[in-house]
């Protein structure tokens, strides 16, 4: 398998532990006394080359039990002959992929030196999720200068989490999963603690005061390592899912946060009374991503407010509004600082995470044997992500000159999207078509699933639970724990041609890519096609020219109207279903 590389400087990586109490045991965790993670950073390239050769990697997973816990995830609440056999061979097969897959970080390289102090970034992961599902996410940020810590969160949410201090590690389903509304509540509350911990441990990280119980790997010295090196005037809350509420809600109400960014945020799990509700008491501007398949699929409509509030709207309507300007009538002193919806046209649930952009050519007879196509090329899918990411945070927090200096991530410019799909397309070329035991092996076990998944099954099982996909979501049997667990997540795991959602009329009719087209033609990038005089990405070629060269130079404490313009140019209009403002 190939190495992933992100587009910027070299990175390296740490991991991080906070224990604060001794009373925390794994199954019992304070998250304003926890935090564990992983730290992405620019590194120094000297000390890159000396820790590990280029043809060298670290591999995905750096512990069989993500895979453990992964699976765990997938068979949630079931038994039967089959999961007793197919759970030892999943673990197995999940650890080698997660082991041979790898990624270009370096372990405990030195940070970037010099005078430059790194924006931070602290990343809430979703349901099943853990701090290497997000790396290519993580990675790119920091190869653009940021400091990221990927959180792994300790209530229960993570697949799988090594609680702080040695004290064990927590399996999903451990607490019984997702349950009922208040524990859900209860996770979040959990959940924003532990990003409130992490900020806390950053700031010991760059004093040089580290807190008791605070560990590096590698045998990185915590009163060293980054010292000097954060600047906590531009801070970030990020997540997906899950995570993608968690931060919406610390952006919303811990002031310490400078802006937000929510990646296809699954809001139902957010309290009610919550300033992301009820009136934002920081000014943070905050980005929302919804895929194209919940977008259309009616997700958001699925987290209604509560019946008390009147209003009808769903969670995210008001958490848009809520973003823009203080909430009329309740009191709120809260301000906010504007909101932007943007939403990739193809994209699924899972285009935000790592598995889809390292794996999708790798299980290509799964997609096949699955009858799915993806309408999105899943790495072209991430670098968009990505540019759209960096463009929000490049606009909307207060970087220096010499923070924006570090950034290279404009298209046309250092790298390009279509360089790096015109490298997977040609190092994959040829697809393997014999059958061999492996994959007899396999079609066995994704046969059994799609029969335990068929359409009569599922519809049986929601007529017996409640699926959350037909009824409110509230009863402690259904609502999104049975949506978002189980067997099904097989399906959740790849685009389809045909999600929940439907078709998607809007979505490109095939991929865009820069390999030969119909007429044999090679796609070219904006800067190409503007030199030519054609048009650049919908706009008329002297508007986005004018667009492009100011893209990631400017700087802006709210969100504007005038921000669509630059992601029609800096995206290409035929990327995007949707994009608003609300202000």
């Amino acid at each position: 398998m190939g190495i992933w590389r992100p587009s910027g400087s070299k990175v390296g990586y740490l991991d991080v532990d906070w224990l604060g109490s001794a009373d925390i045991t794994a199954t019992a965790v304070d998250p304003t006394q926890h935090a564990t993670g992983r730290i992405f950073y620019p590194c120094e390239e000297d000390a890159a080359r000396f820790k590990r050769s280029e043809k060298d990697g670290t591999p995905w997973f750096s512990d069989a039990n993500y895979a453990k816990g992964l699976v765990s995830f997938a068979y949630f609440r079931r038994s039967g002959w089959f999961s007793s056999v197919a759970r030892p061979v999943l673990e197995r097969v999940a650890a080698f992929l997660g082991g041979m897959q790898l990624l270009d970080l370096y372990p405990g390289a030195a940070v970037e030196a010099g005078a430059v102090r790194h924006p931070v970034v602290v990343f809430s992961h979703g349901l099943a999720g853990n701090r290497s599902m997000y790396s290519i996410i993580c990675s790119e940020l920091a190869s653009q200068g940021y400091v990221v810590m990927a959180l792994e969160h300790s209530d229960g949410s993570a697949s799988a989490c090594k609680v702080a201090g040695d004290k064990g590690w927590q399996m999903y389903g451990w607490d019984g999963g997702l349950g009922p509304p208040e524990k859900q509540f209860a996770k979040t509350r959990h959940r924003v603690a532990e990003m409130a911990s992490a900020l806390k441990v950053l700031r010991a990280l760059d004093a040089g005061k580290p807190l008791d119980g605070l560990a590096l790997s590698d045998g990185a010295d915590p009163a060293a390592t980054f010292q000097g090196a954060l600047d906590f005037s531009s801070v970030t809350a990020m997540g997906h899912s899950f995570g993608g509420a968690t931060a919406a809600v610390t952006a919303a109400e811990n002031p310490d946060f400078h802006c937000g960014v929510c990646l296809d945020p699954w809001w139902f799990p957010i309290p009610p009374d919550s300033p992301v509700l009820t009136g934002w008491r920081t000014r943070s501007p905050l980005l929302v991503m919804p895929s194209h398949d919940w977008a259309l699929s009616g997700m958001a409509s699925k987290s209604a407010v509560s019946v008390a509030s009147g209003s009808g709207q769903s969670r995210e309507e008001v958490i848009l509004e809520a973003a823009a300007a203080p909430r009329k009538g309740n009191g709120a002193e809260g301000a906010g600082a504007g909101s932007l919806l943007l939403v990739v046209s193809g994209s699924s649930h899972n285009t935000f995470a790592d598995p889809l952009a390292l794996f999708s050519e790798r299980l290509s007879w799964l997609v096949r044997k699955l009858r799915m196509k993806p309408r999105l090329d899943p790495i072209l899918g991430i670098y968009l992500i990505n540019a759209t990411v960096l463009n929000f945070l490049s606009t909307h927090l207060p970087l220096k000159p010499e923070q924006r200096a570090m950034q290279s991530w404009r298209l046309g410019e250092t790298h390009s999207v279509f360089d790096r799909i015109r490298e997977r397309t040609e190092a994959n070329r040829v697809t393997p078509s014999d059958r061999n035991p492996m994959t007899a092996a396999s079609d066995f076990v994704v046969d059994q699933a799609l029969r335990s998944n068929s359409a009569e099954n599922r519809a049986s099982r929601a007529g017996a639970k409640g699926k959350a996909s037909q009824g409110n979501g509230d009863g402690e049997n259904g609502g999104p724990e049975d949506f978002l667990t189980g067997i099904e997540v097989l399906e959740a795991a790849m685009p389809s041609a045909e999600p929940a959602s439907g078709t998607h009329p809007h979505a490109p009719s095939r991929p865009i890519s820069p390999v030969a087209g119909e007429a044999g033609e090679e796609r070219q990038g904006p800067a190409a096609v503007a030199a030519a005089g054609g048009a650049v990405n919908g706009l008329a070629v002297g508007r986005g020219a004018e667009v492009l060269a100011v893209v990631g130079k400017w700087y802006s404490p709210r969100v504007e109207e005038g921000e669509k313009e630059q992601y029609a140019a800096l995206l290409g209009s035929e990327h995007i279903f949707k994009c608003e403002v609300h202000t």
